[in-house]
């Protein structure tokens, strides 16, 4: 049975694939935050350096007032 995305679960996965592939260095190193919106989830992604540091708990995202 395979991981559900959009999940927890799944980015959780995708950080301990990063962290387990020495090949992934190769890509270079990143320092950044961001999030991923599917539907009405929200999830935050940290990477640092040359992997990913943490995974965010998914929330509603707030309406832009643009």
């Amino acid at each position: 049975m395979g991981i559900r995305f959009p999940s927890l679960e799944f980015f959780q996965a995708l950080q301990q694939k990063i962290k387990d592939d020495p090949e992934f260095e190769k890509l270079g190193v990143c320092d950044t935050t961001f999030g991923v919106r599917v539907g009405d989830a929200l999830f935050s992604l940290h990477f640092e350096v040359y992997g990913s540091s943490s995974t965010g708990a998914p929330t509603r995202p707030t309406r832009s007032t643009r």
